[in-house]
């Protein structure tokens, strides 16, 4: 039990590590929201 708590944590703290990166640079946060857009708008129209 203590193990699974402990890769929780872990889990959590990079969870929150990204979100930190992403507020920090909004680029970064709209180049992750418009490729995966782009990609399904361009393969799915073939």
């Amino acid at each position: 039990m203590i193990r699974s708590v402990r890769e929780a944590n872990a889990i959590i703290t990079i969870a929150y590590r990204d979100v930190l990166k992403f507020t920090r640079d909004p680029a970064r946060l709209i180049g992750t929201l418009i490729l995966p857009i782009l990609f399904v708008g361009l393969l799915g129209e073939g």
